[in-house]
């Protein structure tokens, strides 16, 4: 039956399955905010189009595992195309009938009504029916087919389906969580605003007025070319989920046994599943998809940027298409078939804050990138798929370490988690997809690890936060390397080694760009202030003092330099104010003009981490008034260790302190990061020679 129904209608006798090739629930705030408003703006006496809603019917030997619903002689279906909208009207009509059970506490369920049925009966046409005479059997309209993480948290966490066993969060089930708890409070809204009748006209909006055009389709080849071409409303598909379907697809055209086209395709899924588990594992930062796709793209087949999207356009169109697939008869059935479970980049890192320079201002050429020769077409073997898969499955678990290193399940020794962490911190940029296989190198020493770690932080501090090369600099030469070592084909040394190289071989290069660059920061007006790496050099330097004076620091974590709106946030702030008013100042600088002040307050020795609540109630203070604790508020003395190291070595604060400070952390810089600054470029650098001049 085809042609537009309402929710009530389609429901009517069906029970429906999302597929194994279908994505999980994607849809997140501004996908429910549309949907609601949608639902609400429905005028009276009118019907409001929802979209295609496509169908495929499935025969009992094919739905044999949904054992659970025969008894009610429903027929089956799987979901092509519409499964978000139908996901999301089922969690808002579950989020209603609980809402009112709640506020009528006591009350049977079968006396309490909305629009003129009881919960009871609108559960049994929209969530789930309890067999009557033994209250046995329970058939839940919707789920997942094989979904199991999905289709659990559906029924324990949203349906409320008593006595649940440890749910396993995923990408997909955080968005159905937000879901729910979205509806919930827009529900109690309507409520207290509209009573009943706001609950009423909700319902019979969701219920009778919302149309689909409903089509069912009857060729399975048909149902994997709806998917890829039909699912582009609402939240656009994933290349990683979109990629699940072809592979699927791909295994569906295969001339092998049966057996082994199902062992495959429980391969794949158990992949995808344990991929988005890994991608979902924390849930206030989910990792997009497409950058793990991307990545291990690089390491599995190779790198290439000489056209847009070239990871998309090669996966798609130039390996897992139907063209490549070898039809042969015989196959060699002893590829893996255990599906057990084994134990840029779009970065959304700082340095998208970096800006990037013109190459003619830069001392080195350019990355060349070479034009690819034209791939040699191969063809696609279930083994081809399965290896493939099996590496996207066990890398994943690299990848998520590698963005939350301090996770209490990482299987990083204590160095790499530090190291890991300050690539995160420093901003990783293409390198991400490296550090990952090098995680994943159980067979290489842990020194040997972390001494790549250590010398890719060391290639971004210096060429990229010192240097200001592009952000992309040498990124075709280090992808490439990638795959070398994915594949046993160079070693963690060589790369240290050409690392270096490069780094070495350029250093006097940087020190003059760094010098150049700060001067013209200085004619600028901002400085130091304005340095991009000012922020990462300031944590490290509290990190060092915390380690050599063996004490906590007064800032707790990198998060509190990045949220300059939290209680404990970091500002860097000036000790000698940009604007000083106040009489300590006038006396203490008075002999320097507008534009040496200036320099002064922007220079590195001037420039502290501090926190917000102390920064802003120090303002423009005399320094002995921002050193010392009165009733009002903390001083430098109780703050940060940088803060603590300023307030015990001075007692006044001059232009004389500030060149000596600047002095100090530029040492510190040299030997943290092995980097040979003479006397003479570390005045150049700090920019106060009329300081130096005024003291001989």
């Amino acid at each position: 039956m085809s042609g537009l129904q309402t929710l009530s209608e389609i429901f009517n006798n069906r029970i429906f399955r999302i597929p194994d090739y279908q994505r999980g629930f994607a849809w997140e705030k501004p996908q429910l905010v549309d949907f609601w408003e949608d639902v609400m703006n429905i005028l009276p006496g009118q019907s409001h189009y929802t979209g295609m809603l496509s169908i495929k019917r499935i025969e009992k030997e094919d739905s044999k595992t949904w054992n659970e619903y025969e008894w009610i002689k429903y027929k089956a279906y799987h979901i092509v195309d519409g499964q978000q909208r139908l996901t999301t009207f089922s969690i808002l009509i579950f989020s209603i009938v609980s809402y009112l059970r709640s506020i009528n506490e006591g009350k049977d369920s079968r006396d309490i009504y909305l629009a003129g049925r009881s919960l009871d009966r609108i559960e049994e046409d929209f969530i789930r029916i309890v067999e009557k005479q033994h209250g046995i059997g329970v058939a839940y309209l919707f789920g997942y087919e094989v979904d199991k993480p999905s289709d659990d948290y559906l029924r324990y966490e949203i349906f409320e389906k008593p006595d649940g066993s440890q749910i396993q969060n995923t990408y997909y089930t955080r968005n159905l969580k937000v879901a729910k708890l979205f509806f919930d409070e827009n529900i109690r809204k309507i409520y207290n605003e509209r009573g009943d009748d706001g609950l009423t006209l909700l319902y019979n909006n969701l219920t009778k007025q919302l149309m689909f055009n409903v089509h069912e389709i009857d060729d399975d080849f048909d149902v994997f070319v709806a998917f890829e071409t039909m699912n582009n409303r609402g939240k656009q598909l994933s290349n990683l989920e979109l990629l699940k379907n072809r592979l699927i697809y791909l295994n569906s055209l295969f001339n092998i046994d049966n057996k082994l086209k199902e062992t495959l395709r429980k391969n794949i899924n158990e992949s995808w599943r344990e991929v988005y588990r890994q991608l979902g594992r924390n849930s206030d930062t989910l990792l997009p998809d497409d950058d793990y796709l991307k990545a291990h793209w690089t390491m599995y087949f190779h790198y290439s940027r000489s056209r847009a999207n070239a990871y998309t356009e090669w996966l798609f169109k130039d390996k897992f298409t139907a063209r490549n697939l070898c039809r042969y008869q015989a196959v060699d059935d002893t590829f893996p078939a255990d599906d057990t479970y084994v134990d840029e980049y779009g970065d959304n890192d700082l340095s998208e804050q970096f800006e990037e320079i013109d190459s003619d201002d830069f001392y080195l050429s350019p990355d060349t990138v070479t034009a690819d020769d034209e791939s040699k077409k191969e063809t696609v073997k279930p083994e081809d798929i399965n290896d493939y898969i099996n590496s996207l499955k066990n890398m994943a678990q690299y990848w998520y370490f590698l963005h939350n290193p301090y996770d209490s399940e990482s299987p990083l020794t204590p160095d790499e988690k530090d190291w890991v962490d300050k690539l995160n911190r420093i901003g990783i940029g293409y390198f991400r997809p490296l550090v990952a296989v090098t995680l994943s190198l159980k067979h290489v020493a842990v020194e040997r690890r972390v001494e790549l770690l250590k010398t890719i932080e060391r290639f971004i501090f210096i060429l990229l936060r010192t240097g200001y090369a592009p952000s992309n600099f040498q990124s075709s030469v280090f992808l490439r390397k990638t795959r070398e070592l994915f594949r046993n084909e160079l070693s963690v040394e060589d790369i240290v080694n050409s690392l270096n190289v490069k780094l070495n071989s350029d250093i006097d290069s940087i020190i003059k760009i760094f010098i150049a660059k700060m001067k013209k920061r200085f004619d600028d007006g901002g400085g130091f202030y304005w340095w991009n790496g000012l922020r990462y050099f300031m944590f490290e330097y509290e990190l060092y003092l915390a380690g050599n004076k063996g004490r906590p620091s007064g800032i707790d974590n990198w998060k509190m330099f990045i949220n300059p709106h939290g209680q404990k946030a970091i500002t860097i702030e000036h000790i000698f104010p940009q604007t000083p008013d106040n009489e300590y100042w006038l006396k203490h600088f008075s002999k320097f003009d507008k534009k040496q002040q200036t320099f002064l307050a922007s220079s590195l020795g001037n420039l502290l981490p501090l926190k917000h609540s102390i920064n802003s109630s120090l303002q423009n203070d005399a320094f002995p008034d921002k050193k010392n604790k009165n009733s009002k508020r903390t001083g430098y003395n109780e703050g940060s260790l940088s803060e603590r190291e300023v307030a015990d070595n001075y007692e006044d604060w001059t232009a004389e302190a500030i060149l000596k400070r600047g002095k100090d952390l530029i040492k510190f810089m040299c030997k943290r990061w092995d980097i040979e600054i003479t006397d003479e470029q570390n005045s150049e650098l700090l920019n106060l020679q009329f300081v130096e001049d005024d003291i001989l």
